[in-house]
């Protein structure tokens, strides 16, 4: 007969955050914020039950995974120009974490444990221009430089355990890019037509924190375009879109399953070129 493994832990944490803003004129504004975050930690009941290894170098069943705590830091200012026809936005930040809660896997057993060290430092821009009325482009700009600083896990791709400090944290592309454009044609009173396109551009990103090639999905670009009618008073919209209009093979995931079965690979892919229409209302 099967038996039952329990294990019980409590955790208990303090959050909050302090902003000061500081507004020099009407079309500007400074801000700079600091806040603490706390995540309770996590039983690997599954892992726990399979007796997977705590620190997977030994044979002791895993308990719980710590607590994961960050503090932010954030500077960043808002503004307008040339009356409010170009608008530029920009934030730079710093996010370190203490034991920061990463899913990971041994053989076909997954877990949730701690890399002891993170940090990621980033700036995001945000530009608008209207050059004539009714008409909008837009950039959105992200940098992300995002570290392992202490992180010893599982690597799918090979079944050992490795040292992944210095490695680039998963699912964080370095560089990514919004560019969009959208024109509002008046319907003299019955509406309106807002046609809109979209591209938006990501650099390579690495499923598992061992940064092979084997887990790396390399840079790519989608492309999105939609009509939109909006109703007078704007609670009534009709609109008709499609995305990955080039119909571009962006994988969401991909993993390794166990050394037992050969360590097959499985890959989920992003939604295919997908058109459609939504309607919606509000009263």
């Amino acid at each position: 007969p099967g038996t039952n493994t329990y294990d019980e832990e409590s955790w208990d944490g303090i959050t909050g955050d302090l902003k000061i803003e500081f507004q020099p004129a009407d079309d500007h504004m400074a801000y700079a914020s600091v806040s603490h975050g706390y995540k309770p930690g996590y039983i690997n009941g599954n892992a726990l039950a399979t007796g997977c290894p705590a620190d997977l170098s030994t044979t002791t069943a895993l308990g719980a995974a710590k607590e994961e705590t960050l503090w932010a830091y954030e500077i960043g200012s808002k503004n307008r120009f040339l009356d409010n026809t170009v608008q530029a936005n920009i934030t730079g930040f710093i996010y370190q974490y203490d034991n920061l809660q990463v899913s990971s896997q041994f053989d076909n057993t997954g877990f949730i444990q701690n890399a002891p060290r993170a940090q990621v430092r980033g700036i995001e821009f945000e530009g608008i221009w209207e050059p004539v009325e009714d008409l909008s482009l837009s950039v959105v700009y992200g940098y992300l430089n995002s570290k392992y600083l202490e992180y010893t896990g599982f690597n799918f791709a090979t079944g050992e355990i490795e040292d992944f400090s210095g490695n680039t944290m998963i699912r964080a592309p370095e560089h990514t890019a919004t560019l969009a454009a959208e024109y509002a044609w008046s319907l003299n009173g019955n509406g309106s037509i807002i046609p809109r396109i979209q591209y938006f551009i990501s650099d390579e990103i690495f499923f598992n924190a061992s940064n092979s090639n084997d887990s790396r999905e390399p840079s790519y670009g989608t492309l999105q375009i939609r009509t939109r009618w909006e109703s007078e008073n704007d609670r009534m919209f009709i609109e008709g879109f499609v995305e990955n209009l080039t119909d571009e093979d962006v994988r969401s995931t991909r993993s390794v399953g166990s050394g037992l079965l050969g360590r097959p690979i499985t890959v989920a892919y992003e939604p295919p070129r997908t058109w459609g229409v939504r309607v919606g209302g509000s009263y």
